[in-house]
């Protein structure tokens, strides 16, 4: 089974201030960003762990999707 991973507009934005980062390092958070997409369409919860309450996160550095 595949799923969807929707990124609301404050995820995006935030996706979008990390890569405009002065000496970030736009290939890393380009490859964390599509492998987050990766492990959570195939199955999101064995590639998330438990936050708060009913939320969860995964983390690829540099980033972590919650």
């Amino acid at each position: 089974m595949s799923y969807s991973v929707d990124w609301s507009d404050d995820a995006r934005d935030q996706l979008a201030a990390t890569w405009l980062r002065p000496l970030a390092s736009r290939q890393a958070i380009t490859s964390a960003q599509n492998q987050i997409d990766r492990l959570l369409a195939a199955d999101p919860l064995r590639h998330a762990v438990s936050a708060v309450e009913g939320l969860y996160s995964s983390d690829v550095a540099p980033l972590r999707a919650q």
